[in-house]
């Protein structure tokens, strides 16, 4: 086994742990909390823009839409939270917190599994080197795009 496989190895169970630590609500919420508003406020600022100076009479001035898409993500980010707070304490209410947390652990083993092969997917296009691991996901994988 070359150091890319112990690389891979070390990816999926970081990655599992990091579930089972977690939990299915809290890794989601911290991967859509931060990302969804960002690309609301990117995608959105400018209507929300217009909105808010025809109705409100919003500054429009020089930077008027750089503090109108913060203003947006703060308030997207506030909202997501409380409603990843809310089914988090929903949860831990009805005792399902050690579901949330085995759950938790497959989605981090399927995200490990997935984040492993693409480094192993690069490893072998950029460095030409097949690995262990490359080479058997590549039979499970030949055998089942053949069925």
């Amino acid at each position: 086994m070359l150091i890319y496989d112990y690389i891979f190895i070390f990816i999926v169970l970081t990655l599992s742990g990091l579930g089972l630590l977690f939990g299915i609500v809290k890794s989601f919420s911290k991967f859509f909390t931060l990302l969804i508003p960002l690309f609301i406020s990117i995608f959105s600022a400018s209507k929300f823009n217009t909105e808010l100076i025809a109705e409100y009479s919003f500054y429009n001035g020089p930077g008027s839409f750089f503090i109108t898409s913060i203003l947006l993500y703060i308030i997207l980010y506030l909202f997501s939270k409380l409603f990843f707070f809310l089914i988090e304490s929903f949860l831990i209410y009805l005792n399902l917190s050690l579901l949330n947390r085995l759950i938790g652990c497959l989605s981090g083993l399927v995200l490990g599994g997935i984040t492993g092969i693409i480094f192993l997917l690069g490893v072998k296009r950029f460095f030409n080197i097949e690995t262990l691991f490359y080479n058997k996901i590549k039979g499970y994988l030949s055998f089942f795009f053949t069925i």
